[in-house]
């Protein structure tokens, strides 16, 4: 438990959620938080998922973690009991849906349709999950009604509208510029972590042989992540190069660092040098002295301090 604790201080900002069936006789689901660097911090055996059991598993979770107000994103699935009770208990916490299992209940949705514009629509709704602007999220909408006959009240179209079209802040790509998510866009290392305990696991153990299984696998876990901490070359090199890059890399992960570091350079490099002119109300025209190259920013939208 003191490990777990240590790791969720220093690794706060993005957790996993997610839960798995078949790892007991009793059918008891196994349910946890895991941190972006792969580290579960918070496991638990729930009866069921209903609100009530969630929301005792997080009480519990907060009063042995005082650091869970430094949490600023949620990866979940669609589960609308877990998404919920989340937002109840971390209210100032972003939540992102996983967008592989977005893709997949989308793609679902549209097996149902004709084979050729199966095809396309199934294409058009990835499109939408990882659009880079509004302009391009906006094409695959339309392209995808006029694949649906240019009828609104396509059932396939009426569903994405009344349950996606209205959250897209939760699992479009371009919606997530200004979330520090730190690449976290998919369960996926929980559901990786998921498959290699099953791998030991079986649907037959008792909840005493899972629990006692459960410890020894996350001791042996949490004993790799502090030998690879501590491994020569395990953390940031270069510290004594600046201050603040020095300070930072005493207080994330070395992948976390990685992403940070990289857009550092870059900000106080000779590269990000460029000419702004606020002409026209509302625009603003930025120019690469060192490539030429002139791009035009909606003030309204964005507008650097």
């Amino acid at each position: 438990m003191a490990k777990m604790k240590r790791l969720f201080k220093a690794f706060p900002e993005v957790v996993l959620v997610d839960s798995t069936h078949n790892t007991n006789a009793n059918r008891y689901k196994l349910f946890s938080f895991m941190v972006h660097d792969g580290q579960y911090i918070h496991p638990a055996l729930v009866e069921s998922e209903h609100k009530v059991n969630l929301r005792r598993v997080i009480k519990l979770f907060k009063q042995n973690n005082p650091d869970w107000k430094n949490i600023r994103v949620f990866m979940t699935d669609k589960a609308v009991h877990e998404k919920d009770v989340l937002r109840e208990a971390f209210p100032d916490a972003r939540q992102l849906l996983c967008q592989w299992h977005v893709v997949t209940w989308l793609k679902k949705q549209a097996a149902r349709l004709a084979g050729p514009v199966k095809k396309e629509v199934k294409g058009l709704l990835s499109l939408m999950v990882y659009a880079k602007t509004d302009e391009e999220y906006g094409y695959a909408k339309g392209a995808m009604l006029e694949k649906l006959g240019g009828n609104d009240s396509h059932p396939l179209y009426k569903i994405f509208m009344e349950n996606w079209d209205n959250s897209q802040d939760n699992w479009v790509s371009v919606k997530r510029g200004n979330v520090p998510h730190l690449t976290n866009n998919t369960n996926n290392r929980i559901e990786s972590k998921w498959g290699k305990i099953k791998d030991v696991i079986k649907d037959t153990f008792s909840i005493d042989e899972l629990l006692s299984t459960l410890i020894t696998l996350q001791e042996y876990a949490e004993d790799q992540c502090i030998a690879e901490y501590h491994r020569v070359g395990g953390r940031p090199s270069g510290l004594c190069e600046d201050e603040e890059l020095s300070s930072l890399a005493l207080q994330i992960s070395k992948f976390a660092f990685n992403l940070v570091s990289e857009q550092y350079a870059f900000a106080n490099g000779g590269s990000a040098d460029y000419e702004v002119e606020l002409g026209s109300p509302c625009k603003a025209s930025i120019k690469s002295p060192r490539t030429g190259n002139t791009y035009e920013v909606s003030t309204m939208v964005s507008f650097a301090k």
